[in-house]
């Protein structure tokens, strides 16, 4: 049996390994003890992760830094204040739905949202099969459908500056700089 000063304890400072022995396997278990243990117990420890997170059921929260239902992408100083649990699970979460995002959208022919009814139910579509699995108390369907938008504008960026997603061999872009060099020595001697 364990009592109140060792169950504070457990829930502030154990780690992987001891909620393990504890009984609590998996890190969804070892947060939902430490979202309860905050919601019952107040904000008893500011440097435990997830209840700078949670947000009280009644009045307002005393942490400005808190994302509520998830509504936005952490910041990297809200990252920081992640327990290495938490860290691991948000990066896990993050790159499943970059994953989703380009096997959705493959190639170097990325669509564009603005004004396009189409790729916007798309998207919504996209978000709505990721969400159960993919959203956090901190990573919820805004944050994630954010997550896409900005996977998918960093692989617009790169296919501007010549990157071939298409491409299975690995070295488009080495190719398009010898290609490039090639032109202008042919110009220079030519």
């Amino acid at each position: 049996m364990v009592d109140g000063e060792t169950l504070q304890m457990v829930v502030n400072c154990a780690s992987v390994e001891q909620m393990q022995l504890c009984g609590l396997k998996i890190i969804k278990d070892q947060m939902k003890l430490r979202k309860v243990f905050a919601t019952v117990c107040g904000n008893a420890d500011s440097t435990f992760g997830i209840a700078s997170f949670t947000t009280p059921t009644r009045g307002t929260s005393t942490n400005t830094s808190a994302t509520p239902k998830g509504t936005r992408k952490l910041k990297l100083s809200e990252i920081k204040n992640l327990t290495p649990e938490e860290k691991r699970l948000y990066y896990m979460k993050r790159n499943k739905v970059a994953s989703a995002a380009r096997k959705e959208w493959p190639g170097n022919d990325i669509p564009c949202f603005k004004n396009n009814q189409e790729n916007m139910k798309k998207l919504d579509s996209l978000v709505k099969t990721i969400e159960e699995e993919c959203s956090l108390p901190f990573f919820g369907r805004q944050a994630i459908r954010r997550h896409i938008l900005d996977t998918l504008t960093e692989r617009r960026r790169c296919v501007k500056k010549g990157h071939d997603y298409e491409d299975t061999s690995g070295s488009a872009k080495k190719r398009l700089k010898l290609e490039e060099s090639n032109e202008a020595g042919a110009t220079k001697y030519g």
